[in-house]
C-alpha cells in the first residue's frame, strides 16, 4: 500500500460496468502519429510558480495549461500557461506544432472541445496551416474523452507526487510547485509502455526506438545536493567548507539531456538545470532523527507569494 497513492487518486467506486464493444482509435484507424490530435485545457485555482533561471522572481503565476493527446500514439505534450486567453492557446499549438516536427511528425487534424477552441483565432491558425478541425457537442465532453482522461491521469499522478514529497519534506514541496509536478506525469507517461496500443507512446510518435533508463529518474520533490559553483567551475576552495547545496528536485530539464535536473533554490526561488548532482530520493537527509541540518525555505517569499495564497497539502 502506497498512502501517498491512497489519498492522491481516491475516487467513487462504480457500482456497475458495461463492456466496451470497440476502441476509439479501432472504429477509425489511424496508421500514423498526427492524423488526429485530442486537445483540451486544465484550469487550476491554486497559482503555480513560474521558474526563472536569473534575475528577480517574477509575481506572475501559471494558471492553466493545454493538454495535446495523439491518438496514434497515446502521446501526450503539456503547455503551461499564465491565462486561458486566445493569443495563449495559439502559443501553445504553435509549441506543441514545433515538438511535433522535431519528431518529423505533421499535425493533420485536431478534435476539441468547443470553449476556447471554437474561438476564432484558433480556427484561423488551424485554416492557415491546412489542418482540419471538429469539435464534440455541447455539454457532450465525453466525445473528447481521449483528451478528458489524460488530464485526469496527470491531474492523480501530479497530485500523488506532491502529496508524497509533501509528507517528507513539507516545508519545501507544497501545491505551488504542480506545473513542474504535472510535466513530469506527462513526461513518464510518454516513456510508459501503453498496454492497451502494445507500445511505448513517445516511439509510436517519433518511428525511433527510446530507450529509457531508471537512473535518469527520482522522485519529484526530492532533496537534491549540487556541487558547489566554485568546484563545477574548476576553481579551488577551502578544504573545510562546504562542496554542495541543497535544492528541491522538478524533473528532468526539457531543454538538456535527460541526466540534466531541474533544481530549484531554496534561498533565491531560482530555478536552473544542473548536471553535478546526488539526489536523495528517500528523503533521509531531512529528517532530524538523522542528523539532518535542516536548510532554510525562503524560495515562497523570494517568488512574491502572500500569506492568504500559500496553498498547503494538508488535509482538510
Amino acid at each position: 500500500m502506497c498512502t501517498s497513492c491512497l489519498y492522491g487518486k481516491a475516487t467513487r467506486r462504480p457500482w456497475r460496468s458495461k463492456t466496451r464493444k470497440s476502441e476509439v482509435y479501432k472504429k477509425h484507424p489511424l496508421t500514423k502519429p498526427g492524423q488526429c490530435v485530442s486537445v483540451d485545457q486544465l484550469e487550476s485555482s491554486t497559482p503555480g510558480l513560474v521558474a526563472q533561471m536569473r534575475g528577480i522572481p517574477t509575481k506572475q503565476r501559471y494558471r492553466a495549461a493545454t493538454v495535446f493527446v495523439d491518438q496514434f500514439s497515446g502521446l501526450s505534450y503539456v503547455h503551461l500557461q499564465k491565462t486561458l486567453s486566445g493569443n495563449e492557446t495559439v502559443s501553445a499549438k504553435e509549441a506543441f506544432e514545433r515538438y511535433a516536427r522535431s519528431h518529423g511528425v505533421t499535425v493533420l487534424h485536431y478534435h476539441a472541445d468547443n470553449g476556447r477552441f471554437a474561438d476564432n483565432k484558433w480556427r484561423k491558425a488551424c485554416a492557415d496551416n491546412g489542418q482540419n478541425l471538429t469539435f464534440c457537442g455541447v455539454n457532450a465532453h465525453f466525445q473528447n474523452g481521449i483528451a478528458e482522461r489524460r488530464i485526469r491521469e496527470l491531474q492523480e499522478q501530479a497530485r500523488t507526487m506532491l502529496i508524497h514529497a509533501n509528507k517528507r519534506w513539507p516545508t519545501a514541496v507544497n501545491a505551488h510547485l504542480w506545473p513542474y509536478a504535472v510535466r513530469m506525469a506527462n513526461d513518464l507517461y510518454n516513456v510508459t509502455p501503453d498496454l492497451q496500443r502494445k507500445h511505448i507512446p513517445i516511439e509510436a510518435f517519433s518511428g525511433t526506438k527510446v530507450t529509457m533508463n531508471p537512473n535518469h529518474w527520482s522522485h519529484f520533490g526530492c532533496p537534491v545536493y549540487v556541487l558547489d559553483n566554485d568546484l563545477q567551475a574548476g576553481k579551488k576552495i577551502s578544504k573545510w567548507q562546504y562542496r554542495a547545496r541543497v535544492g528541491c528536485y522538478l524533473g528532468q530539464s526539457p531543454q538538456h539531456a535527460r541526466t540534466v535536473a531541474l533544481v530549484l533554490s531554496l534561498e533565491t526561488g531560482l530555478v536552473s538545470p544542473q548536471f553535478h548532482v546526488q539526489m536523495d530520493t528517500t528523503f533521509q537527509t531531512m529528517k532530524e532523527s538523522f542528523g539532518a541540518i535542516l536548510p532554510k525555505v525562503q524560495w515562497m517569499d523570494k517568488c512574491h507569494f502572500e500569506k492568504d495564497e500559500v496553498t498547503s497539502l494538508t488535509r482538510k
